[in-house]
């Protein structure tokens, strides 16, 4: 029956009408026809439901009538118009006017339209209103841009400032408000505003709580929303219809215990916000709160952590002020003991050496007695120059002469001395390796090294046991004594003993200067010091591992060379006469006594001598020449210009000139070394110095 009474009616209508029929139906969708000029011709019910104009007002007006002032201004309509024409569509998404002065948010298509032969006849614009979804998108875009500012960034207000600049459209408000509390809890003052006239800003810098409508908001610490308000009777509302506000939402700025402001929106053109402005304007303060909260307990945070800093500060000063008085108390219980140990052994070479002077003051000595005085005293000053060395080396500001030799060579050398001193009862065993170990040290400190260790770990033994010496090639030093270790090579010398060891006690203090657990007089407690001293000063160090009962071993590190000792110069020095043959020598020396000495000395073994005490006088004498001078002998610590810079001077001006240094101690020597000088150590024997003299002489006249 639908299908009978069906079809006359479709044969009844003719096309046109269909076509107006379906357009006609389509509400939902703005569907607008105009000529080629862009003159409206059609406007179908969904145009004037979308944009608020009926067809008879907009018949015969331009296209460009729903457009934005900012898109007339470009020829937005015409650009359409001529996209159509040329690629078929042309498609578009932005705001548009209603017929109210609104704007909407259309996403919309213009196709041009032809005629069977192809001729243009117009177009059709197609809108569909999508504000909906674009405001949405808009609010959910700043809410985002909010989230990221207020949750985390360093000034909320500014971020919140530019949310609310640019969501004033996509939020529906006309003005908005920010106020903080001030600081006597009864005002509110507003830190920024939005689309409010600077005399309206200047009323509200210092704002009571009596004025509605951010008062009431304040003083609730509820949100306020208010629609309708040009209809409220309410005396509390007054000054919202007083305004011509006609919608109002405010939001208390709470943290969980404070009140830090207030935030509010006012609308003078709609009844009231739209829910999912309303939901906006909750969580941006919300967000608003929580980056004001979060930036006052990072405050208060910094505050105690400034405060935290400062009484670390003190107290680290505190303890710093102690420990450098403790480091002060065992310096100076340090001094008293390295003081007393020094001032015990010289008061006991001192006393052999006052007694031998006073029995050969004694008339009618005979001569075996003289002699064995002499002897007596010369023993005694070998001595003392030992102890001074020892101390030096210890200090590690010996005068070192470095030389390249074979370690292995030497161990094997010395093994025979110390199996010597050790005693027959002490079986010396020898781990050497079959290939040369090199090192550049002072050798005769070296050997000293290892006799002062052989005869520690003999006393450790009690006399009696067995000493083993092990030399290995391409070690690498261990970390010793929170010191850092080193992966360069070094050529370790060890000497393990079976000894009764070396308690944990012991062992920290097993380098200090005349520290030792011998009986009284068995010892001076420098033989360790002088190897630890030499260790360090070569670049190198000693290890120390023990057990209490279990014997202990001491490694000797000492810095790898790459090649072998060069060859040594062996020919003669030129004169084997004790004579000084004439030669005439510049003494520099700062020490009336050591200068009287030195000078008489060397007359007495025939040199010919001038005595100067500065090197600025030594230059004085000097200046234009030789002046008939063979040597200079200078010492090295003097006021002034010292004997080191005094002998460069003169190999740069007089390199003819040989000069010879004496020194007792330098740091610059022992740091520096003697720059390819010869040095003469004090004590000096005349013997000794006349040999130097000779040898650097005859060297200068080849």
């Amino acid at each position: 029956m639908d299908d009978k009474v069906g079809v006359p009616w479709r044969r009844e209508m003719s096309g046109r009408d269909l076509d107006r029929l379906i357009v006609d139906s389509a509400t939902d969708f703005a569907m607008i026809a105009t000529d080629v000029d862009g003159h409206v011709t059609r406007w179908n019910p969904g145009a004037e439901k979308v944009l608020g104009w009926t067809e008879a007002e907009m018949l015969g007006e331009p296209l460009e009538r729903i457009f934005t002032p900012e898109d007339r201004a470009i020829d937005r309509a015409l650009t359409e118009m001529r996209l159509a024409r040329e690629t078929g569509r042309a498609n578009d998404e932005r705001w548009h006017l209603r017929e109210d002065g609104n704007r909407f948010w259309a996403q919309g298509e213009m196709t041009p339209l032809r005629s069977a032969d192809g001729v243009l006849g117009g177009y059709v614009k197609v809108l569909r209103d999508r504000t909906t979804e674009r405001l949405r998108e808009e609010r959910l875009s700043l809410l985002v841009k909010a989230s990221d500012g207020l949750l985390s960034g360093s000034d909320p207000d500014a971020v919140n400032q530019a949310v609310l600049e640019s969501g004033i459209r996509s939020l529906g408000f006309d003005q908005s408000f920010t106020y903080a509390l001030s600081e006597d809890g009864r005002h509110l003052r507003l830190i920024y505003s939005v689309n409010v006239p600077q005399e309206q800003q200047e009323q509200l810098r210092h704002a009571p709580f009596t004025l509605p409508l951010c008062g009431i908001v304040a003083e609730q610490r509820e949100p306020l929303i208010l629609n309708k308000a040009q209809l409220s009777s309410s005396s509390r509302y007054e000054v919202a219809y007083n305004e011509g506000i006609t919608a109002y939402a405010g939001y208390p700025l709470r943290g969980r215990a404070d009140l830090f402001g207030v935030i509010s929106f006012a609308s003078f053109h709609c009844n009231q916000f739209d829910p999912e402005a309303l939901t906006f304007f909750s969580t941006l303060a919300r967000f608003l709160a929580v980056g004001r909260e979060r930036l006052e307990n990072e405050g208060t945070l910094r505050n105690l952590a400034h405060q935290l800093e400062v009484r670390v500060d003190e107290r680290t000063r505190e303890l710093l002020k102690a420990e450098e008085t403790l480091r002060h108390s065992q310096k100076m219980e340090a001094i008293g003991q390295l003081t007393g140990g020094v001032a015990h052994d010289f008061n006991n070479l001192l006393t052999v050496i006052r007694g031998s002077v006073d029995l050969l003051r004694r008339g009618n000595l005979a001569p075996e007695k003289h002699a064995r005085y002499i002897d007596a005293i010369a023993d005694t000053a070998a001595r003392a120059t030992k102890l001074t060395g020892q101390l030096l080396a210890f200090a590690r500001r010996q005068a070192l002469k470095p030389e390249v030799f074979d370690a292995v060579a030497r161990a094997n050398n010395v093994a025979d001395m110390i199996d010597t001193i050790t005693g027959a009862r002490v079986a010396v065993r020898l781990r050497l390796p079959t290939t040369p170990c090199y090192v550049r040290a002072d050798l005769s400190q070296f050997e000293t090294a290892l006799v002062n260790m052989a005869v520690n770990a003999r006393d450790a033994m009690d006399g009696a046991g067995t000493l083993t010496i092990e030399v290995r090639c391409g070690a690498s030093l261990p970390p010793l004594r929170g010191h850092a270790g080193s992966p360069g090579k070094f050529v370790a010398v060890s000497l393990t003993d079976t000894g009764t060891g070396i308690t944990s006690g012991d062992l920290q203090r097993i380098f200090e200067p005349f520290f030792t657990t011998k009986d009284v007089g068995k010892g001076t407690g420098l033989g360790l010091s002088q190897a630890f001293g030499f260790a360090k000063q070569s670049g190198g160090d000693i290890e120390v591992t023990s057990e209490a009962g279990a014997g202990a071993t001491f490694t000797l590190y000492l810095p790898e060379a790459e090649n072998g000792p060069e060859a040594i110069d062996e020919r003669p020095a030129g004169t084997s006469s004790g004579e000084g043959a004439g030669l005439c020598v510049l003494v520099v020396e700062d020490n009336e006594e050591v200068g009287r000495f030195s000078t008489q000395a060397l007359e007495e073994l025939g040199y010919e001598t001038r005595w100067v005490a500065t090197a600025e006088e030594a230059l004085s004498v000097l200046e234009g020449g030789k002046a008939g001078f063979d040597v200079v002998f200078s010492d090295v610590v003097m006021p002034g210009i010292g004997g080191l810079e005094l002998a460069k001077r003169l190999s740069r001006d007089m390199p003819e000139l040989p000069v010879v240094l004496a020194s007792g101690y330098s740091h610059v020597i022992a740091q520096e070394g003697s720059h390819g000088f010869t040095l003469v150590h004090k004590p000096y024997s005349a013997d000794e110095v006349s040999r130097v003299l000779r040898a650097v002489t005859s060297e200068s006249a080849r």
